[in-house]
């Protein structure tokens, strides 16, 4: 196990790079993806770990009940506040939509640390360089959902690998995933 938050925080640093947050919500929107679990797939490489189908599989499942009974009501919550003119119109209803936002977030955290649970003791380490272990355990997600790495989901991809390894270059991200 990890350093507590370790997870987190490797999430807070990745998030607000340019492109990130929006292609996050892209591929959940469009691709069915977790977005903790794609942070999941860059941190679990960052830390040298190679993610088997099974371990992707096992930590999906880990957090399901979670994701489905407490972050995905509140999402909708918050979403139909801003989207309804009816609710989002009362004095008032903009600080219950932020004070809401503010437990999705709780509540993401909270996923975040089922899932830093799941991380294998035994997982498969190699040598290769972080993003490429990250690239290879989205791909791993990526056909666990049954979706394409290309066109859109692969620019989207890129941008968060680019978000959570910084120092690496966008033409060898897209060529680590190529492969």
């Amino acid at each position: 196990m990890s350093n507590e938050n370790d997870f987190w925080n490797f999430t807070l640093a990745a998030y607000p790079a340019e492109g990130v947050q929006q292609s996050v919500i892209y591929l959940q929107d469009n691709c069915g993806a977790d977005v903790n679990l794609l942070f999941y797939c860059c941190w679990a490489g960052s830390r040298g770990g190679q993610l088997s189908e099974d371990d992707l599989k096992q930590a999906d499942a880990a957090v399901n009940t979670w994701r489905e009974q407490v972050t995905k009501p509140l999402r909708a919550i918050r979403d139909n506040i801003k989207d309804r003119e009816e609710l989002s119109k009362p004095e008032g209803a903009m600080d219950v939509r932020g004070k809401i936002l503010g437990a999705e977030i709780d509540s993401e955290r909270i996923a975040q640390g089922i899932l830093e649970s799941q991380l294998p003791d035994d997982q498969e380490t190699t040598d290769n360089d972080p993003y490429q272990l990250a690239t290879h355990n989205l791909r791993r997600y990526f056909k666990n959902l049954s979706q394409d790495i290309s066109g859109k989901n692969l620019d989207a991809i890129v941008n968060l690998l680019r978000g959570a390894f910084p120092d690496e270059f966008r033409e060898q991200i897209k060529a680590a995933l190529a492969n």
